[in-house]
């Protein structure tokens, strides 16, 4: 059958005109060897469905496109939506259209209170693309938000604002879309991971790019994952395999193959440091592993699994927080990976998730955030959030979910929804002391500095509000 398609295929594009502008469409992300015959050919476009995520890219001549279901939300937690292509003589555009559930500020805008808690607004701007998943990261004067285009038109990369002003100051453009957050160093260096597989390091102060490296599997990597920067070492992967570089002048220390260096489908759950000593790192459908920082050598591995919705795990004190499986939540000794306690999640699975050395927070996609003790699994409070202005939980339409990861703030937690509102949540009781509406949906963790707080929603916004 496989010969069959495959004669077939090559038969029709030769008979091709040589002007005739080709596109291909698939189901699943094309391999290499097959980018590599089509080359051959005026192939502009390969459009895919399967793992239903957004991936643009550009390989050669062509571009890749990965496009989220019409009927649910994708995988990577891309609205369900459809892209929208325009051909003609000077090549094609692309977009994508997502779907709302409700009336948002995607259609209606400026619809802010401008306040939550203490904080009122001080600023507002809108990007040219939006963050998704990716925190505002506020450093020195600067907020650097990551930017994921959908249009395929040179926006995507790490866009710096003024934190005074909210005014632009610079773009450190990348070939793809930075799904996750930048890590800092102390020194002003900043290093940001592409989906396909690319490490850009690069000065935070002014975006001048320092170094560059490929891991491998570039660019048909799917990373969703932070950097994490530790002692002059920046350490970058996923599932499939992580690497250590000299934070300085990029030279590779160690490369780290995990999970047979396979890492297709989206998770955006990340590395985490341990002790200084450890590189705790989620193997999606396995469990985790932790590489030695020095030399990349497996020390530990679990067989806790998880999946790609799961949130990156916490590490606190010398435990690990994390949600597992489908419907698992636990605890494991950071130092080996022993267990000390798990239990049935009866609310899916964890979407968010965060802890404090005596609680861990869970956000889920029945719309409930729940607090658990740390040490011993007993179920503290729930609290609940409204429905989803569209819709972003995998496989799912009409739910109630939140992503963003809880932001502990001294004894509150700032929770975002996909509701649109930012709810100030008691830490000890689940009681909601204030919330704020923004519009449209909060996939992103808020970032709290100072006396001002950063908020940045699904529409390609982002505000700064004062405590006053």
């Amino acid at each position: 059958d496989q010969r069959r398609k495959e004669a077939w295929l090559l038969s029709e594009l030769s008979s091709q005109p040589a002007d005739r502008d080709i596109y291909v469409f698939v189901q699943c992300p094309p391999s290499a060897e097959l980018l590599d015959r089509l080359a051959a050919y005026n192939v502009k476009m390969v459009s895919y469905g399967h793992y239903h995520a957004s991936k643009l890219q550009r390989v050669g001549d062509i571009d890749v496109v990965g496009t989220p279901p019409f009927t649910f939300a994708g995988m990577d937690t891309s609205p369900r939506g459809f892209r929208h292509v325009q051909c003609g003589t000077q090549g094609h555009r692309m977009d994508l259209r997502p779907l709302a559930s409700h009336v948002t500020s995607l259609s209606h805008t400026d619809k802010t209170q401008g306040s939550v808690g203490p904080w009122r607004l001080e600023w507002a701007r809108e990007l040219p693309v939006t963050n998704h998943r990716a925190s505002p990261v506020v450093w020195n004067g600067l907020v650097l938000l990551s930017q994921q285009d959908e249009t395929h038109d040179g926006h995507d990369g790490v866009l710096a604002l003024d934190a005074d002003t909210g005014e632009q100051r610079y773009h450190m453009a990348t070939e793809t879309a930075v799904k996750n957050n930048v890590a800092l160093s102390d020194s002003g260096f900043a290093a940001a991971l592409t989906i396909a597989g690319k490490l850009h390091v690069f000065d935070a102060r002014t975006g001048e790019m320092r170094w560059e490296r490929d891991l491998p599997g570039h660019p048909l990597r799917w990373l969703y994952t932070t950097p994490v920067i530790h002692d002059g070492v920046v350490y970058a992967g996923g599932k499939a395999g992580c690497g250590a570089f000299d934070l300085a002048d990029g030279s590779k220390q160690w490369y780290t193959t995990l999970q047979g260096g396979f890492d297709f489908q989206p998770c955006y759950a990340g590395p985490q440091v341990f002790d200084g000593r450890l590189l705790i790192v989620p193997l999606q459908g396995k469990g985790m592993a932790a590489v030695r920082l020095g030399d990349g050598a497996v020390e530990w591995e679990s067989d806790f699994r998880i999946k790609y919705q799961s949130p990156s795990p916490r590490v606190v004190g010398g435990l690990l927080a994390t949600g597992g499986d489908y419907t698992d939540l636990g605890v494991l000794r950071a130092a080996n990976g022993e267990v000390m306690w798990h239990f049935p999640f009866e609310h899916k699975y964890v979407c968010a998730l965060t802890a404090d050395e005596s609680a861990m927070y869970a956000g889920t996609p029945t719309g409930e955030l729940q607090c658990y003790d740390l040490h011993t699994g007993a179920h503290r409070w729930s609290f609940r959030v409204g429905d989803d202005l569209m819709d972003f939980s995998p496989y799912q339409m009409g739910v109630r979910t939140i992503l963003a990861e809880p932001v502990i703030d001294a004894d509150r937690l700032l929770v975002g929804a996909c509701d649109g509102w930012l709810y100030v949540v008691e830490t000890a009781t689940g009681t909601c002391l204030d919330q704020g509406f923004f519009g449209a949906p909060i996939t992103s963790a808020p970032s709290i500095t100072g006396d001002r707080l950063y908020v940045a929603t699904y529409d390609r916004k982002v505000y700064c509000l004062e405590v006053r």
